[in-house]
């Protein structure tokens, strides 16, 4: 039987987290235990097998239709890069993917504040920079995430297909 996955691959800062929590409440949705896994961006978490991934979700087949993760380092192209191959090698899986942007103004600021709290901005890798402020500049990874078409280019096949669907922070906060 194929499993399907439903993968919200960011961008980050736009609203992943939101839309998240407002899909895993479906009941026909097994979200993941672990909201952001990296699974198809790290070779260390890659590495663990599609048997640990599955174990991420309490999936049902009498109840659920979709398992659901969330990931945002799945579109943070260059730095992360291998993620459709990765996605696209299991035969016997079906991803969907969903794109979430926001006004690329607010999204950069929003991420300079929470690189600046966290420092991080890739997985769990510390940032080198010392400071993430505006002040300071843009880093090159807050720039390249907020240039959303190019970071759609990593994903040609899936949107070809139909597997892939895009929506702004904006269109999430009318429902």
């Amino acid at each position: 039987m194929t499993r399907r996955y439903a993968i919200i691959i960011g961008a980050m800062k736009s609203g992943t987290t939101t839309l998240f929590d407002a899909l895993a409440q479906h009941p026909q949705i097994a979200p993941s235990k672990v909201k952001e896994p990296g699974f198809f961006a790290f070779d260390s978490v890659w590495e663990k097998g599609f048997v640990w991934y599955d174990a991420l979700y309490d999936y049902d087949p009498s109840q659920h239709q979709w398992c659901l993760e969330a990931s945002t380092d799945y579109s943070k192209s260059p730095f992360v890069s291998n993620v459709w191959d990765r996605m696209s090698e299991n035969p016997s899986v079906e991803i969907k993917l969903i794109y979430i942007m926001r006004n690329p103004l607010h999204r950069i600021e929003s991420h300079a504040r929470h690189v600046q709290r966290t420092g991080r901005e890739i997985g769990r890798c510390t940032t080198i920079r010392s400071d993430h402020s505006l002040d300071a500049g843009l880093s090159a990874v807050n720039l390249a995430i907020s240039q959303y078409a190019s970071q759609l280019d990593c994903f040609t096949v899936a949107i070809e297909r139909g597997d892939l669907h895009c929506l702004s922070l904006e269109e999430l906060r009318l429902f």
